[in-house]
């Protein structure tokens, strides 16, 4: 809704091109890696609420770019920026979207996130299938 209003009263242009849709995919792969984690954690331990989660959602509007860049954080935060998934998508999804650049101009950004998303797409599935597991174990798969 926002988009549509930058567009129609302050001539903002919206670019589509490859680096865009990679963008967007690569975020909803990045999303499903983070939920396989809490899917399995929960599932294991019958939480209310996992602590990785719990943790991008708290740090998710001061680090990542959200309002302010992340090169105006103090020193000691700007490391946690460098992790949090949500600055990768945030700067690139401004830079292809809004500044049309191409997917070889966002590659190095794309990389990191890219990594992210390996890493918690196995720790992802490694903590699904503990949680998983240990919940059949238990006979405790149905309950919450």
């Amino acid at each position: 809704m926002i988009a549509i209003i930058y567009v129609l009263f302050f001539g903002l242009t919206i670019h589509l091109n490859l680096g865009v849709i990679i963008v967007i995919l690569s975020g909803i792969l990045l999303i499903f890696a983070l939920d396989l984690f809490s899917a399995g954690f929960r599932i294991g331990t019958k939480a209310k609420q996992d602590p990785l989660n719990w943790f991008f959602n708290i740090t998710a509007q001061l680090v990542s770019g959200l309002y302010f860049p992340p090169e105006a954080l103090p020193w000691w935060l700007q490391p946690l920026s460098k992790i949090h998934p949500e600055t990768y998508i945030l700067q690139m999804g401004r830079l292809t979207m809004g500044g049309g650049y191409s997917l070889s101009r966002i590659l190095p950004s794309l990389t990191n996130m890219l990594l992210i998303t390996a890493i918690m797409l196995l720790v992802g599935y490694l903590t699904f299938r503990w949680g998983f597991n240990k919940a059949r174990q238990l006979g405790t798969l149905g309950h919450t």
